[in-house]
């Protein structure tokens, strides 16, 4: 190690433990990214990530200018990231095909949707970004490290990526883990940087360490890291303290979310996105290009009450009105206001609401952001942000409900909601006088297609009504357009809306619904697009839906005077909603049809990427006794965990005291309080009595500690001790009081003779040896004697 530190430039540092310990903390990074699993081929950031590290500790090391190395960096990562990518390219093609024609093409397609407004499927463009941060992230971190020993301005940007991907993917054993992992690394590092400036500035003071004292140190500084790290992540948290702590983070990163929600659309992954509220369900959606399926549970609902026969629950998430370019979004006057369990008041207007259904939503994604609900509700369980659009002075209308704070994996939520299952015969003699509050309902974008209102026209020419008409639009995207789950690229110029409905004829539930929407209010039919989730699959015994990622789904509501919005279903994949024709009393058996099931559609899609994670507890406002004895099994199982890493701390620590002062003599290092006492000598400061005797002690050999004991075991045995006695008869003293201690007394006795007045080497294990065994002998003694005098 020192021959490379003379070799190496006068104005480096380098040091292959510093160097290690950087390519630890960056794989710990990387590698929480990786464990997202947000999309697929995310293990190929972890290999830029090692790579760039191993380019930047070149670099570092060169006699290059900071100018040229950053060009050859970004050469590098050219050459290194498009090699990558093209590794994770299954068809049998030639490399230059590989990255220039397939990778190219789906880099460009992307970049061409994310320039137009659209939602972008494909990850190819995540990754690429995510890439391009953490090559330059790694690069630069072991760069400066290596050029210029600069440790907090190298370590403070990958604490905070840490920081911000586990912000996103909010579990909460990979966040301890990895952050626990990664500050281990970087106190190693901080410790080994320190370390070695401080020997740069003895050897300019002539004072010389050995290779044998670093590794030392070395040990000492792991230890040291370890149990910092062990009780920090040991110390309790009370829930009061966790709340505090979680609005002071929500201060701190509303700031990032607001900044970074107008992008949100762009990375729909085809994997585990862990985290809704990250461009699903926000204040804007682009039709996007579709994803494949995925099974993964997204959230299941309990069914409290009966409902009507033939409801048909969908589970709402947001409402838009706007439409303009390709891109939804909510821009009607609006309000967000906090509710309360205690205060949940919407004045929703006197629509038409059969009755009062009670349902209890289970939560099984790391993050969720928005509430699901169906109908209207009238009270939640937890605080919520409710966004309200204010129709009237005395009337209003919900728009989205978003937790506060979010709710994390097996937290439960309970809505009352006033639900209605309105007639055909309703629907069609409801009134067309509407009210000025719809106006927003019946926006159509600047350009809207004329080809569009023609066909129209042409689907409701024989219909009187708006259910009617609604009705026959429906039927005809049914029957003429063909569901897919992935859509190709809208090519360039060309309205999407057209090219669905007269080129392509193919697509997933935002075409068929931005069809209807925008078709009825070229009618001047007022209504809107609604996301969320299709019913799911319904376990009739449990009274449960379960609804998984492929169940998201958009659809069409259209207003009916005096009833309120109703759903309509254009998307050929889902089971087409019905209404009874007269108003019958309907049975309170809720038994959805094998056909009500749906099956999947649309963008939403990228949900497949939850991963399902089955929460061990459910939390909830009741829990069944199962539950709460799970709720005790586990937290049995952490509390066993943290007492068994406590007493592994023990073993480790009490080892290294142990042999201390055989690692101190082996290792020719001063013991800490003969360091600290030369310290304060240098700087003329008075050295404490307290300090002067353990640094006395500390320079003891062993033999002479042994023979310390023998007089601190005389006093344990309760025997005045005679200051005058030679070490001779310290032994016969003793071994008078406890003669099993002869040998071992006569052993202190040898070593420590040997030791002050001879010139041959002692046996210090012996010496340490024997004193312990006449410590124990006579603490035992101790005992003996106490127990007696008790029982007598």
């Amino acid at each position: 190690m020192t021959v490379r530190l003379e070799n190496a430039p006068t104005d480096r540092f380098w040091d292959m433990w510093i160097a290690l310990l950087a390519i630890a903390a960056l794989f710990t990074v990387a590698s929480r990214l990786a464990v997202t699993e947000w999309t697929s081929d995310l293990h190929i950031l972890v290999f830029v990530t090692l790579i760039a590290g191993l380019v930047g500790l070149a670099l570092g090391y060169s006699r290059f200018s900071t100018l040229v190395s950053i060009i050859f960096s970004t050469l590098y990562a050219v050459f290194i990231i498009g090699w990558l990518f093209g590794t994770s390219v299954e068809m049998d093609m030639i490399w230059r095909d590989r990255i220039l024609y397939h990778v190219g093409w789906r880099l460009r397609v992307a970049i061409v949707q994310f320039g137009s407004g659209q939602t972008t499927t494909d990850p190819i463009l995540f990754l690429s970004i995510m890439a391009v941060i953490l090559w330059v992230l790694a690069s630069s971190t072991t760069f400066l490290l290596i050029r210029e020993g600069s440790v907090w301005p190298s370590l403070i940007p990958l604490g905070i990526t840490l920081l911000v991907i586990g912000h996103y993917h909010q579990d909460q054993a990979y966040n301890t883990r990895y952050l626990i992992l990664f500050l281990f690394f970087t106190l190693l590092i901080i410790g080994r940087t320190t370390f070695l400036r401080y020997k740069e500035k003895w050897r300019q003071e002539g004072v010389y360490t050995t290779p044998e004292s670093h590794d030392a140190f070395t040990k000492t500084l792991l230890t040291l890291a370890v149990i910092l790290l062990f009780f920090s992540w040991t110390i309790p948290l009370t829930p009061q303290e966790t709340t505090q702590y979680s609005v002071i983070w929500n201060n701190i990163t509303d700031f990032w979310i607001r900044l970074t929600a107008d992008i949100s659309d762009i990375f729909v992954f085809d994997h585990a996105i862990t985290d809704p509220s990250i461009g699903f369900f926000s204040d804007s959606m682009g039709l996007g290009s579709g994803s494949p399926e995925s099974e993964a549970i997204i959230f299941s609902v309990k069914i409290n009450t009966p409902s009507p026969e033939g409801y048909r629950p969908y589970w709402h998430a947001h409402s838009y009105d706007y439409y303009d370019n390709a891109n939804w979004s909510s821009e009607h006057n609006r309000d967000s206001r906090l509710l309360t369990p205690d205060n949940f008041n919407i004045q929703y207007p006197d629509w038409q609401s059969e009755q009062t259904l009670s349902l209890t939503f289970i939560n099984n994604v790391n993050r969720m952001a928005n509430l699901y609900y169906t109908g209207r509700p009238t009270w939640i369980s937890r605080p919520v942000e409710a966004n309200i659009h204010p129709l009237s002075d005395s009337d209003e209308d919900l728009i989205a409900l978003f937790a506060n704070p979010d709710l994390t994996a097996g937290e439960t939520y309970t809505i009352e909601t006033q639900i209605s299952l309105p007639t055909v015969e309703e629907l069609q003699d409801a009134s067309t006088d509407y009210p000025k509050w719809l106006n927003p309902y019946l926006q159509l974008p600047d350009d809207f297609s004329p080809n569009i209102a023609r066909l129209a026209v042409t689907i409701s020419d024989g219909h009187d009504t708006p259910y009617d008409i609604a009705s026959a639009i429906s039927s005809y995207l049914r029957s003429n357009i063909e569901y897919t789950r992935i859509m190709p690229p809208v090519p360039m110029g060309v309205d999407p809306l057209e090219w669905f409905l007269f080129e392509e004829k193919i697509g997933f539930c935002n075409y068929y619904a931005t069809a209807q929407v925008l078709m009825l209010r070229s009618l001047g039919i007022p209504s809107r697009l609604a996301v969320g989730f299709s019913p799911g699959e319904f376990e009739t015994e449990m009274d449960t839906y379960t609804v998984r990622s492929r169940n998201s789904h958009a659809w069409p509501e259209v207003y009916f005077m005096g009833i309120g919005w109703v759903i309509f279903e254009p998307t050929a994949s889902e089971t087409e909603v019905f209404f009874p024709p007269t108003r019958e009393r309907p049975s309170t058996e809720t038994t959805p049809s094998r056909n009500d099931l749906p099956i999947m559609n649309d963008q939403f899609d990228d949900l497949d990427s939850i991963p399902e994670e089955t929460p061990e507890v459910i939390i909830g406002d009741s829990e069944t006794p199962s539950q709460i004895i799970l709720h005790g099994v586990a937290r049995f199982g952490t509390h066993l965990a943290l007492l068994a890493n406590f007493l592994i701390i023990l073993i480790v620590i009490k080892i290294v005291l142990r042999h201390q002062d055989t690692l101190n003599k082996k290792f020719d290092i001063h013991p800490l309080p003969i360091i600290i006492e030369r310290l304060l000598m240098r700087q003329k400061k008075p050295v404490p009595t307290w300090l002067r005797r353990w640094s006395y002690r500390a320079r003891m050999s062993d033999a002479e500690k042994a023979y310390i004991q023998l007089g601190k075991s005389i006093r344990t045995l309760g025997h005045p001790l005679d200051l005058a006695e030679t070490p001779i008869e310290r032994a016969r003293t003793i071994v008078a009081l406890m003669p099993e201690t002869k040998q071992p007394a006569l052993d202190i006795i040898d070593e420590y003779h040997r030791d002050k007045f001879s010139n041959q080497q002692s046996d210090q294990v012996r010496a340490k040896h024997a004193s312990r065994l006449v410590r124990r002998l006579a603490f035992q003694a101790r005992l003996r004697k106490i127990f007696h005098f008790g029982k007598s």
